[in-house]
């Protein structure tokens, strides 16, 4: 499985609003040259698959940022904020959510482990759907800071999503023994062919048929088992019965060998 990578960008600068929720709020059309320099920086790769956050702002973000169709997917959204006005202490609140991921850091507020969790699944389905693309994801500081940390294996703490300029991208590298893709269909064809030849030569020897092929089929389900490896593991499981299906042309054919 080739390298590939993820590349986290957070929208650019917003305009704000006290009276609406952060949610609703719009690219501030100030902030607009900002986002182009980044287009410009080469820090983008020139081919992946692009997707962001419903919220407009990262819309708004990723319509710059590129020419090519950008997938909007709900659950990128940032961690939801259910209020709109001022918080005094806004830092502490922060601080609260990463200490306490588990419940609302503030009345209204989706706790951090939640938002975790839905991103990382967004995130773990673009993969498998995408399993040859780079991907940009357009979205937000904390629910980006919360990715990072699940895709390097580190902890999320609350001075992170400040760390991100706006706008700004972090790129994370995927190792490519991590999570297999599916076989390539030649690679399915000529495997099969291989696993049934070999079958064909134990049937002649033993006069059994199939103690290749059976044992193969239950590897292959158990290698599909798991999720991490789930797309090899029905890539081998294809394999075993098409396998099998080329035994059944040799059904006729063996008994004339043997005699």
């Amino acid at each position: 499985m080739a390298e590939r990578y993820v590349h986290l960008v957070r929208h650019g600068p917003p305009l704000i609003d006290h009276q609406t929720a952060a949610s609703q709020w719009h690219l501030d059309p100030d902030g607009a040259e900002a986002v182009l320099e980044l287009r410009r920086s080469g820090r983008l790769p020139k081919r992946a698959a692009w997707f962001c956050s419903p919220e407009p702002k990262a819309r708004e973000t990723a319509r710059l940022l590129t020419d090519g169709a950008v997938t909007v997917v709900d659950d990128l959204r940032e961690q939801v904020r259910l209020h709109a006005g001022w918080i005094e202490d806004m830092d502490a609140v922060r601080r609260r959510a990463f200490e306490e991921p588990d419940s609302p850091a503030y009345e209204g507020w989706e706790p951090l482990a939640v938002t975790r969790r839905r991103a990382t699944a967004a995130v773990r389905r673009l993969m498998r759907d995408h399993p040859q693309d780079d991907l940009v994801i357009v979205g937000h500081g904390t629910c980006l800071s919360l990715l990072v940390a699940e895709l390097t294996g580190s902890t999320p703490n609350a001075s992170a999503p400040e760390a991100m300029a706006m706008p700004d991208v972090v790129t994370v590298r995927l190792e490519s023994s991590a999570q297999p893709g599916p076989l390539t269909l030649p690679v399915v064809l000529v495997v099969a062919l291989v696993v049934s030849l070999i079958d064909v030569v134990v049937w002649l020897v033993t006069g059994r048929p199939g103690l290749v092929v059976a044992p193969a089929l239950v590897v292959a389900g158990l290698v599909a088992a798991p999720r991490q490896t789930r797309d090899v593991g029905v890539s081998l499981v294809v394999v075993v019965l098409l396998a099998a299906f080329l035994d059944l042309g040799w059904l006729n054919f063996i008994p004339r060998l043997r005699g």
